[in-house]
C-alpha cells in the first residue's frame, strides 16, 4: 500500500519570522537575496513571500557550524 505525501501548508512570512524569531523585515530580506527557502506569490516587482516550516528548520540546522570552540579553546 502506497503513503500519501503528508501535506504541509505555506506559512506568512509573520509565522515564519516568528519561528525563526527574526522581524518579517529581516526574513523577506534574505528570501529576496535568496538566502533563506522561499516561495515568492504574485508578478511584478513586490512580491509576498511565503514559506514551510519544515525547510527553515532543515535550513537553521544547517546554518550551525560544526567548527564550535572546544573548552580547552577557551580564553580566560
Amino acid at each position: 500500500m502506497a503513503t500519501q505525501p503528508v501535506f504541509e501548508p505555506y506559512v506568512s512570512a509573520e509565522k515564519a519570522a516568528d519561528y525563526l524569531e527574526l522581524s518579517p523585515r529581516t526574513l523577506n530580506q534574505k528570501a529576496r537575496e535568496g538566502e533563506i527557502p522561499a516561495y515568492p506569490y504574485g508578478d511584478g516587482d513586490r512580491k509576498t513571500w511565503r514559506y514551510k516550516i519544515s525547510e527553515l528548520d532543515n535550513w537553521m540546522k544547517n546554518r550551525v557550524t560544526s567548527k564550535r570552540r572546544s573548552s580547552s579553546s577557551k580564553h580566560y
